[in-house]
């Protein structure tokens, strides 16, 4: 399981910046939503990803535990998925002129819906509405790096009634 080690120096100034290590200890978890970013194929799978974050599957465990308690509560899970758009090429010209073409290409095609790299990860939890209700949603926006995307095959839009993220 990936481990996070703050030091203590941090953890103090955050507490004299803010009163309290942690602020958020009064918010209803019915309320809230869990925004999980980018854990698609194209990020983590050798071979398909067009670049491998070797820690990303690490976190997995924790994502799975937080969503889970999350939907325990009655909180919202919600997916973003980076999503490529023949439009994206014009968006975010800037970004792809920062790479090679090559790689340029690589990343969108891994992000091209419906493809291997712009699924979800398999290890990761996601589950479908149940009927007459929310589980997991994604969200639809924009398509591009970082944007809200078309959801997950089967996931609704969340509701308006979430407050406090977590993500």
């Amino acid at each position: 399981m990936h481990e996070i080690n703050i030091p203590g120096w941090a953890v103090d100034r955050v507490i004299k910046r803010r009163g309290a290590e942690h602020v958020f200890q009064d918010f209803d978890p019915a309320r809230t939503a869990l925004i999980v970013i980018d854990m698609q194929n194209a990020f983590m799978l050798p071979g398909v990803a067009f670049v491998e974050i070797k820690t990303a599957p690490e976190i997995v465990p924790n994502i799975n535990r937080l969503a889970g308690a999350v939907r325990a509560a009655g909180g919202a899970v919600v997916w973003i998925v980076t999503n490529y758009t023949e439009e994206v090429a014009v968006d975010w010209s800037t970004y792809y002129r920062l790479s090679t073409p090559e790689n340029g290409e690589r990343r969108s095609n891994a992000l091209v819906k419906g493809t291997r790299g712009h699924q979800i990860w398999d290890n990761v939890v996601v589950q479908a509405p149940p009927k007459g209700g929310h589980r997991d949603s994604g969200m639809n926006g924009p398509a591009g790096s970082g944007s809200l995307c078309p959801e997950p095959a089967g996931l609704s839009r969340p509701s308006t009634r979430s407050r406090p993220l977590i993500g």
